[in-house]
């Protein structure tokens, strides 16, 4: 279903395995650095946007940058024409960055960028506002859905315990119904959030729309992994006995 060529499949274990690091040092309180591009990055306008005024457009996008510098997940925030999603993608797909560090040991880490749009002209009024922005799931065309479910996975440890809890996970929906950027905000233990998180990324959405124009959703989504009832039941009786 996706029309993208790197959506899902490029980034599917790529993304999950940087995530959970992160989640894991957001409680720790450290010395940190942002990561940092090697070179600018910048939005090329397509040939279909030549004649528009451009002058001091930009791409927003949020970044997941792994450990070894390079881009494992990413969301376009805002963008002044959809004409320029693809494009800015592409460029943050070929981009290295100097990965970010907490007490010197590279995390990876989330970044929010601003990329400028080469292209176009100066002429004639200037796009003020953003004809593509992250929207309130509420002012959807249609309710969002899924159609597409992957593996369902349980979380355990490394001896292959099963472990109960629930996490709270908020991600984005891209405007071809593209899971992007998971994170937990909530979680009882990181082994939940893994198992939540890959169980999402093979999750796929319906494409989200206003007024028929392509959009982006910020979503958070609960999980629960409870303890079936015959084992409560086992473990409430042992108790009494």
């Amino acid at each position: 279903m996706n029309k993208f060529p790197s959506p899902l499949t490029t980034f599917k274990r790529t993304a999950l395995m940087a995530l959970v690091p992160l989640l894991a040092a957001a409680a720790v309180q450290a010395e940190k650095t942002e990561p940092k591009a090697k070179e600018k990055i910048t939005v090329q306008a397509p040939d279909s946007m030549q004649d528009a005024n451009l002058q001091d457009a930009h791409v927003d996008m949020l970044l997941l940058i792994g450990k070894d510098g390079q881009v494992a997940d990413f969301v376009t925030l805002s963008a002044p024409s959809a004409e320029l999603l693809e494009p800015a993608e592409a460029a943050v797909q070929e981009a290295s960055f100097t990965p970010g560090e907490n007490d010197g040991t590279p995390m990876p880490a989330l970044l929010e960028v601003k990329l400028p749009v080469q292209g176009g002209t100066q002429d004639g009024k200037a796009i003020e506002e953003p004809q593509y922005a992250i929207s309130n799931p509420k002012n959807l065309d249609q309710p969002l859905k899924a159609v597409e479910q992957g593996q369902t996975y349980v979380p355990s440890n490394e001896e292959g315990e099963r472990i109960f809890g629930s996490a709270v996970v908020e991600f984005f929906v891209d405007r071809d119904g593209t899971v992007r950027v998971p994170r937990a905000v909530k979680s009882d233990d990181p082994h939940i959030t893994e198992a939540a998180v890959m169980t999402l990324r093979g999750v796929h959405f319906t494409e989200p729309r206003i007024d028929g124009k392509p959009t982006a959703v910020l979503v958070r989504m609960p999980f629960a992994y409870n303890k079936p009832k015959e084992e409560e039941q086992q473990a409430a009786q042992g108790k009494q006995s």
